[in-house]
């Protein structure tokens, strides 16, 4: 899904760590596993594990239900509200989990593994993250911020991620 992004100096460079068809993301450190660390993606789920599940399978048609749902497994959502991103419909939230949600945000490509390196998205304990769904001609682009538990700026990060998605023009 084609789009031009203005990225915020302050934390990010601005090429993106990863840029393919499906998935573009940035992060802080020289992996996105070290330390302290920012993260933004923006990803077109190809599939996705459900809690407790080792199979992948596609993304439900109403995807924002199924990430309400994941709330009886674990997650924790807040803050949700309405937004419009270069004219399409978005629901914008906050979100964590008591443990490991592994994959349930989704994966990039089919084959993807659900555990934490890397291939698949969920939530965990470690992280939360502002998590954006945007219907783009029926199709679900998912973009979010995640930074360290704890983080002193995480308010400010989260303030940047949703100045970047109002600066989104789809092409």
């Amino acid at each position: 899904m084609p789009l031009t992004i203005t990225v915020p100096a302050s934390f990010f460079k601005a090429q993106p760590n990863s840029d393919t068809s499906t998935f573009l993301t940035w992060y802080t450190g020289s992996s996105e596993n070290e330390g302290r660390s920012h993260r933004v993606r923006f990803l077109l789920p190809v599939a996705l594990y459900r809690p407790g599940q080792t199979a992948p399978e596609t993304p439900p048609k109403d995807y924002l239900t199924y990430l309400r749902g994941l709330s009886r497994q674990g997650a924790t959502l807040a803050d949700e509200k309405k937004i419009t991103v270069d004219g399409h419909s978005a629901t914008l939230m906050t979100g964590t989990a008591e443990h490991d949600l592994d994959g349930s945000i989704g994966c990039p490509q089919i084959g993807g593994s659900p555990d934490a390196g890397g291939d698949c998205f969920g939530w965990g304990p470690a992280a939360v993250a502002r998590i954006a769904v945007i219907d783009v001609s029926g199709r679900t682009l998912v973009s979010w911020a995640g930074i360290n538990t704890g983080a002193s700026d995480e308010s400010a990060f989260f303030a940047e991620f949703e100045a970047m998605l109002q600066s989104i023009k789809f092409r």
